[in-house]
């Protein structure tokens, strides 16, 4: 920037501002009729004063602009590229210039908005522009409107109008789950469609539109489907599922669902890999078919504040892992109560992995007896589970059948009431076995408990020298 202060920059500064200045003393009436000769040169003296202050050409240009914006997430692309569109003209050109900026498009509309004829006429005019400055990138497209008026009683035209426009290139739907693509009577292609999100309204309206016809969903590279409370009582709900290829998914994630319709969607999903869980899986008072769901390709499952009687009809053969985040002690009891009952089979073989998430020690235990295969097991401790202690490093320590197999274990909030040779004699019986290779553990913070902290280091130091990896706090203790 230091070219901004040189004596050739200043002076190209000062004779725009005399541009400038000649062209406000014009009339307000006559500003249209400045002379050529003059536009010319303060468009001259504006591109002189960019080479100045921006000597890199234009190509080492985009391709900076083009690292910056290529970290992060998908969705932070547009604000980091607009903050760089800020710098002056040069860099916004560029920035403006780039596909990625235009790959995100939004549209919010509260319930009551009210679209007449112009308004629809003059989106579907934008719509076109940014699709077109979009170029070939992928589309994410996010609908956050639930149900629009207009004059010809059509609820959500908006989005009607602008998803065939971008279907060609959308990666990322999300949309209500009453929506409108999958309703009209002949819906688009998605050649790239990738994911897609439907969410039913907090609210129910009080109106319905009729249902149209609804064909399949085409869309052969769909692998992830999100369902956001799927109620599946309605009709319309009905032909949205319908609608939609689940043999082919390779991800689900199901929030806020029924038992019957996790089972009901479940056994359409016969080459899942993926499965989250979110608040599902409470029992209703409708009917249901108790015939075990086969998932054979399964193998990644997450529960999370989830009603575990799910487990029961899960027959999930190839599970690897398994990952369980802040369930109530009824529900760890289901879930353990379903693993031994006569009625489950062999719903699960030899998971690897399992990662457990502020849920009761106690009720853990319990479960990780059932898992024997575990090789890698991450635990973040609730805060005061005096359990962490008793149960689970007593298992840990003198049950000789209790996780035989743990080769990685992390412990996250350990808390600092636990004695550390109680946890270094615990690492170090595992690690004598020969089985146990790494441990990590990250201790709570607490006032006056630095002295018990450096006591755990120390004593970690002598495992750490044997051969054993060893992490506290982030901090490696010995490389392998």
């Amino acid at each position: 920037m230091s070219a901004c202060r040189s004596p050739e920059y200043l002076s190209l500064q000062a004779r725009l501002v005399n541009i400038n200045a000649s062209v406000g003393s014009t009339l307000p009436g006559h500003r249209t009729n400045i002379s050529p000769a003059l536009q010319a040169e303060r468009k001259l003296v504006a591109g002189q004063m960019n080479e100045l202050a921006f000597p890199l050409p234009f190509e080492i240009l985009s391709i900076i602009s083009t690292l910056y914006v290529s970290s992060g997430r998908q969705q932070d692309h547009p604000t980091r590229q607009l903050c760089l569109a800020s710098v002056c003209t040069l860099w916004r050109d560029v920035c403006f210039s780039l596909g990625d900026l235009w790959t995100s498009f939004y549209i919010h509309a509260n319930t009551q908005t009210v679209l007449n004829w112009s308004i629809r006429q003059t989106f579907a005019g934008v719509a076109l522009e940014w699709v077109s400055r979009a170029g070939t990138y992928p589309v994410h497209l996010r609908l956050d409107q639930t149900f629009l008026t207009c004059e010809y009683d059509d609820p959500a035209c908006t989005a009607c109008r602008f998803i065939p426009i971008v279907a060609g290139q959308l990666a990322t739907l999300d949309m209500p789950l009453m929506g409108v693509c999958l309703r009209s009577q002949t819906p688009p292609c998605f050649p790239q469609l990738q994911s897609l999100t439907l969410r039913a309204p907090d609210q129910q309206p009080t109106r319905l539109m009729p249902l149209r016809a609804c064909t399949f969903l085409d869309a052969p590279m769909l692998e992830m489907v999100k369902l956001h409370r799927p109620g599946l009582r309605l009709s319309i709900d009905m032909y949205l599922v319908a609608a939609i290829p689940w043999a082919q998914l390779r991800h689900l994630e199901l929030r806020q669902a029924s038992m019957n319709v996790c089972v009901a969607l479940l056994a359409r999903c016969s080459q899942l890999l993926t499965l989250d869980i979110l608040s599902s899986g409470v029992l209703s008072h409708e009917p249901m078919s108790l015939l075990p769901v086969d998932l054979p390709r399964l193998q990644t499952l997450r529960f999370t504040e989830s009603l575990s009687q799910l487990f029961i009809h899960l027959h999930m053969p190839a599970l690897q892992d398994i990952e369980l985040v802040e369930l109530q002690d009824v529900e760890v009891k289901n879930l353990v109560a379903s693993l031994v009952s006569p009625q489950r089979g062999p719903w699960i073989s030899t998971p690897r992995r399992m990662q457990v998430v502020n849920t009761h020690t106690y009720w853990v235990v319990r479960l990780l007896a059932l898992v024997p295969s575990l090789t890698t097991l991450e635990m973040t401790i609730r805060n005061n589970d005096r359990d962490f202690k008793w149960h689970f490093l007593g298992h840990l320590r003198h049950t000789d059948n209790f996780l035989p197999n743990l080769r990685t274990l992390k412990i996250k909030t350990c808390p600092m009431d636990v004695f550390p040779m109680d946890l270094v004699t615990t690492v170090k019986r595992r690690f004598d076995e020969g089985v146990l290779k790494q441990f990590s553990v990250d201790l709570v913070r607490q006032h006056g408990r630095e002295r018990r902290k450096e006591e755990m280091i120390l004593a970690f130091w002598d495992l750490a020298d044997e051969g054993l990896e060893v992490q506290v706090d982030g901090e490696v203790l010995h490389e392998a």
